[in-house]
């Protein structure tokens, strides 16, 4: 009952109409120069009105979405185990309107001070899946871009959480929002991503690059590029455990533009400054020349849509084919002119 309050708070808030409705309303007919005093009504409802457009009520709709996560004493689990609709409902909602709150850095920064980080690390290592993908939805969005609070979730031991996260769950669409918040979490951030390596992080995204979900996949690929960036001495160890060999065959493979854009943007991100990276992708048996010969000609005749994914497949078909210089040229007929 609170929640569905709070959502059709919510909703009627959103836009400033009913703002700018109470005003015409009020001062229709009445003299521009006319000085009339606000009636205490009007004054309270309007106070009312601005605290909810500045957001300066939501660390309130914060703690009561906490509160409906905590609350477990009235808890009916259904014949499958999990809770009934209507308790499960409650807490997705809570869930959904948290994601939505901390969009706002500074609500994001709220959360974390009035302690919301703990309850969703308790809602990640529950058993609805529902839940799970909602709550790492949630952490996703609380450290996206905001160093303040990816320090404050990393110092509770957020990468660890989220990495056993990803590894537990069977669900798809959990380990999608699991990655992406470790994506987020490691973005920028050193010391995450130090952990995230040394704890067997590459093992995941390398698990992930093999799940049948190419929205997985597609999110592992675009961390092993954020990583190869971030950390451009880690390329030869990346390159020992397989991610070469792994990445080929994605590419030869892919249907999805988007993802063997980012599938060819990792590759060249490897290549460049590694020259054992690159020379395991001259190996004949990965037919990488081959793939991308292939997919530029597949996107020959969509040049705009496909600009970026085009320009890398060049790229590396230029380091693995380099061009003669002119001289070089000349200096191999004239060998042949010789013979």
């Amino acid at each position: 009952v609170i929640l569905s309050t709070m959502a059709e708070g919510e909703r009627r808030l959103r836009s400033l109409r009913n703002l700018l409705d109470w005003s015409i309303e009020r001062h229709d007919n009445q003299p521009a120069d006319e000085h009339r005093e606000m009636e205490e009504d009007d004054r309270l409802w309007l106070n009312d009105a601005l605290k909810h457009y500045t957001g300066s009520d939501d660390v309130t709709v914060m703690q009561k979405c906490l509160a409906i996560l905590q609350n477990s004493e009235d808890e009916q689990t259904s014949a499958e185990g999990g809770l009934e609709n209507g308790q499960l409902e409650a807490k997705e909602n809570a869930l959904e309107m948290i994601a939505e709150k901390v969009e706002l850095i500074d609500n994001a920064r709220d959360f974390v001070t009035i302690g919301g980080v703990p309850v969703i690390f308790d809602v990640l290592q529950r058993r609805e899946t529902s839940l799970q993908w909602r709550a790492a939805e949630a952490l996703s969005v609380i450290v996206q871009n905001n160093p303040h609070c990816q320090s404050k979730v990393f110092a509770a031991g957020g990468v660890d959480i989220l990495m056993r996260t990803f590894d537990d769950s069977q669900a798809d669409q959990v380990k999608i929002k699991a990655l992406y918040a470790l994506s987020g979490m490691t973005r920028g951030f050193p010391d995450a991503l130090k952990v995230f390596i040394d704890s067997g992080g590459v093992g995941v995204v390398i698990r992930a690059m093999q799940s049948e979900s190419e929205k997985l996949r597609t999110k592992a690929v675009f961390l092993l590029r954020n990583i190869t960036q971030e950390l451009p001495d880690i390329k030869d160890t990346l390159c020992d455990q397989g991610i070469i060999q792994e990445l080929s065959l994605l590419l030869r493979v892919a249907d999805s533009g988007h993802f063997s854009e980012h599938i060819a943007g990792a590759l060249l991100s490897l290549t460049q400054g590694s020259q054992r990276c690159l020379d395991e992708c001259k190996k004949p048996d990965l037919r990488l020349k081959e793939t991308l010969e292939e997919r530029l000609q597949l996107r020959g005749g969509d040049q705009e849509d496909h600009r970026e994914e085009i320009e890398y497949c060049t790229l590396l078909l230029r380091l693995l084919v380099p061009q003669q210089t002119g001289k070089e040229t000349q200096e191999s007929g004239d060998c042949e002119a010789d013979r």
